[in-house]
């Protein structure tokens, strides 16, 4: 891998790190692979497994996140117009569902091409993302047990 790439890389995970770890964040730091684990509480969906790493190749800041809802096969087209719907009312980032689990899944990128930001930008980020999470984490849930109609996930 290119050397220059594996230089950035490092810099913005050890600025990623030291911006969470101002903020009191408890997360499980993999080193070697530019990732931070972490968990978030929902107060309605309750918890939500998240991954924040530097994509080396990419030149990428990444986080993912894995809500706590499962869709059958069968629910699988409301899952997907559910994510197109919102998708198309969000500012940054994108849900997906796994097709293989039934998983929603939120995804958001920015590109580090330009130099290594600063903590603010990584707290920024943070924020933004958690944000998202917890406005529609539980309305996904909502939507697998057939509570609410798809309408009704975007306010």
């Amino acid at each position: 891998m290119d050397a220059k790439k594996m230089k950035k890389a490092a810099k913005a995970y050890s600025v990623m790190c030291k911006s969470l770890d101002e903020d009191k964040w408890k997360y499980v730091p993999v080193k070697e692979e530019y990732t931070v684990m972490y968990s978030e509480y929902n107060d309605e969906a309750g918890d939500v497994t998240c991954k924040y790493f530097i994509d080396v190749e990419r030149e990428l800041v990444r986080f993912v996140a894995v809500l706590p809802v499962v869709f059958t096969q069968d629910q699988y087209v409301d899952a997907t117009v559910a994510c197109c719907v919102l998708n198309n009312s969000l500012a940054f980032g994108g849900f997906s569902l796994h097709l293989k689990s039934g998983e929603i899944c939120f995804n958001m990128a920015n590109a580090i091409h330009d130099g290594v930001p600063g903590k603010d930008f990584f707290k920024t980020f943070r924020l933004r993302t958690s944000a998202v999470i917890h406005k529609y984490a539980a309305n996904f849930q909502k939507l697998q047990k057939g509570e609410i109609k798809i309408g009704d996930m975007v306010d």
